[in-house]
């Protein structure tokens, strides 16, 4: 999102309360989600199962997307389309869970045990 409001694709509002609830989506619940949907991933086995998790919890943060966009706390520019959120959201997470595989590899790697489900 913040490569998005440098890039003027999102037009935030000025309100005071609209500032306080889009830093309160973008610093607590879209982190909190991740961290969820992480650990919802490394306890599901199977593909399927993980497939299903990542794309739930980015559907999850699309509808937290819209709710801000209809509340009109964010505007998107005519350049971005707000089913590109959707996507955005899916490489979140993806990127987030591929950041997962790799650190568990090099501590598996280096015999630093590491804490799973």
């Amino acid at each position: 999102m913040i490569v998005s409001l440098n890039y003027s694709y999102i037009v935030p509002s000025l309100h005071y309360g609209d500032i306080f609830l889009r830093l309160v989506y973008q610093q607590i619940f879209t982190p909190m989600i991740v961290i969820w949907a992480m650990e919802r991933w490394v306890s599901k086995h199977g593909l399927l199962y993980k497939l299903g998790t990542v794309i739930f919890y980015s559907l999850v943060l699309m509808l937290l997307k819209i709710w801000l966009h209809r509340l009109e706390i964010i505007q998107y520019s005519d350049m971005w389309k707000l089913e590109w959120s959707y996507l955005e959201s899916l490489l979140l997470l993806s990127a987030t869970g591929i950041g997962l595989l790799i650190f568990r590899a090099i501590m598996r790697k280096d015999g630093i045990p590491y804490e799973s489900s």
